[in-house]
């Protein structure tokens, strides 16, 4: 049974995106997909000075547009940091931080950010008994109890 609602009582997982988060807690908080996320201008028309222009080509992009382009790149980048920082954030006791695939090369995946500010801050490799479960092979970084 799905619901928007759920009671705090009740003994049920709660599931929503980054930006339903804002402004809650839970005692453990998992971020399954945090992989490589290319940042991208799907649109086709974009605004120049309030003046909609065409998107022409990588190649045959004019200077004005292509740093039209990179600001709103870097506004998509700095979105993301924002929402990487509501979501840890949001943990209580845990922080549960997943990625399937590559993270890429770039360093800029949020679980490449997590990872790095783990590391910076002193966390120790641990290993968990998940019984049956197997150890699933992950590296596991852990801070304090």
């Amino acid at each position: 049974e799905i619901k928007r609602q759920i009671d705090s009582a009740s003994d049920q997982i709660r599931v929503m995106t980054v930006h339903g988060a804002k402004g809650l807690e839970a005692p453990i908080v998992i971020l399954p997909d945090t992989g490589r996320r290319d940042i991208t201008v799907k649109d086709e028309i974009v605004r120049m000075q309030g003046v909609p222009i065409w998107k022409a080509a990588a190649a045959d992009m004019p200077a004005p547009l292509r740093e039209t382009i990179d600001g709103m790149k870097d506004a998509q980048f700095q979105e993301r940091l924002r929402l990487l920082y509501v979501a840890m954030t949001r943990a209580e006791k845990w922080l549960i931080v997943a990625a399937a695939g590559e993270t890429g090369k770039s360093g800029e995946a949020w679980y490449d950010k997590v990872q790095r500010g783990m590391e910076n801050s002193g966390a120790e490799d641990k290993t968990f008994d998940f019984g049956d479960l197997g150890s699933g092979g992950g590296k596991t970084l852990s801070h304090g109890d």
